[in-house]
């Protein structure tokens, strides 16, 4: 089969181009002198006999071939006409042809991916980048098909190859640096970030990116680290202040959550969520009052932004009214109750309601409400009607409810208290 594709990809002919030799010319001598006897006798010098000049004959040259380029349209076109079985003995030519080339190997990988076969896909990418180390195509595709499996050790080392075959790529520094967050080396990622802002001062938006790769990682330390990183170049952005506020609360590290959402406050009073997380913070730390206000403040903020802050303004009004059921829960059912009244019975709003009868000790109540909101599928509810059981003494009930809780939520501040729960 092979040999019908060679023929179908190389049917051009070769042309030799072939010249004549020149025709000889031969000279006629020149007939003698007649001899005069009344003067003296003259010998006649002979005229000589001219020598032709031979014309050299030209040597046949061959038409150029088609060159890989040329020859990459025939699996080409296969490839577009669907003929993929024909394409992809096209290409398997072209890899016997041309072994140091990646091309072939990633037409075979386009046609694998076509087919859902991201395993052959990986194969072939794989394949090209060992026959040609530094192509950049094959380098990047390879890079796409790791990242989105998570398989970020091979990933690092594809980087590592783009890095050397493009040093001063300010992107390509930036990919690496994430990927170095996400492994949770955080020196790594910081000397790529400088690196990368060197060359280009627009990309310092990557600080937080790599961040937030790092804390979504649950590599909250590094976070801490990279974000601190990026303050000493930008130390107003409001952005790493609160991604660093997050990581520390996921450590557990209040205090210092606190004054990274006080100082983005400092900076912008509007901001919702640095708003939220305070409340929350507070209320951790056991100080319901300030947290109410704050928390209060998100709510009014949250609902007017887009579709995702009006969801975090919602939760807002759900732990408002937990902070102002620890002084006067029937304070915090009126509050409830306007909000129902203004928007509706939201899950986040009945959650409330069954967050208020825990702190009043009405727990057989707020599991009721619980159990309607986790049928509804809300998330949330997992977390607090684990509570609730743990507070009847049903702690293999409520393990469940963190787990499935967890296999959603699996960072942040609020999955580290799962998982602190589990541990206890």
């Amino acid at each position: 089969m092979k040999h019908t594709a060679l023929g179908i990809l190389i049917g051009i002919a070769l042309v030799a181009c072939a010249g004549s030799p020149e025709t000889a010319i031969t000279p006629t001598a020149p007939s003698p002198t007649a001899t005069v006897t009344s003067e003296p006798t003259v010998t006649p010098t002979a005229t000589p006999t001219p020598t032709p000049t031979a014309t050299a004959t030209p040597t046949p040259t061959a038409t150029p071939g088609p060159g890989l380029d040329d020859l990459l349209a025939t699996p080409q076109a296969l490839y577009t006409e669907a003929l993929l079985d024909e394409a992809r003995e096209a290409y398997e030519v072209l890899i016997d042809l041309y072994p140091d080339r990646a091309a072939p190997h990633l037409g075979l990988a386009t046609i694998a991916q076509r087919l859902g076969d991201e395993e052959t896909a990986l194969d072939h990418l794989e394949d090209a980048v060992e026959a040609e180390p530094g192509n950049l195509e094959a380098l990047q595709r390879l890079a796409r098909v790791l990242d989105r499996r998570g398989d970020y050790d091979d990933l690092l080392a594809v980087y590592d190859q783009m890095v050397a075959a493009a040093p001063e790529d300010e992107n390509v520094l930036v990919a690496r640096a994430i990927v170095h967050a996400r492994l949770g080396d955080a020196d790594a990622a910081v000397a790529d970030l400088r690196a990368a802002v060197d060359i280009d001062p627009t990309v310092e938006f990557a600080w937080l990116n790599a961040a937030g790769a790092a804390y979504s990682a649950r590599a909250y330390a590094d976070a801490v680290r990279i974000a601190t990183a990026g303050l000493e170049r930008i130390p107003d952005d409001t952005g790493l202040l609160l991604q660093r506020g997050l990581a520390h609360l996921s450590l557990f590290d209040y205090e210092a959550a606190l004054a990274d959402f006080d100082a983005v406050l400092a900076e912008d009073d509007l901001t919702a969520p640095a708003h939220l997380w305070r409340g929350r913070t507070l209320l951790a730390m056991g100080e319901p009052l300030d947290a109410a206000e704050s928390l209060q403040q998100a709510a009014e903020l949250g609902v007017l932004g887009g579709l995702a802050s009006t969801q975090s303004g919602y939760e807002a009004m759900a732990d408002a009214a937990d902070a102002l059921a620890q002084n006067d829960p029937d304070e915090a059912f009126s509050y409830l109750a306007q909000r129902v009244f203004d928007y509706g019975s939201l899950d986040q709003l009945l959650l409330g309601y069954a967050r208020v009868d825990l702190r009043r000790g009405s727990t057989d109540n707020a599991i009721r409400r619980l159990d309607a909101l986790v049928a509804n599928g809300h998330t949330p509810a997992l977390y607090w009607r684990a509570i609730a059981l743990l507070q009847e003494g049903n702690d293999a009930a409520a393990a469940d409810d963190l787990e499935a809780f967890l296999d959603v939520e699996t960072f942040g501040p609020l999955a580290e208290s799962a998982r602190a729960l589990l541990d206890e």
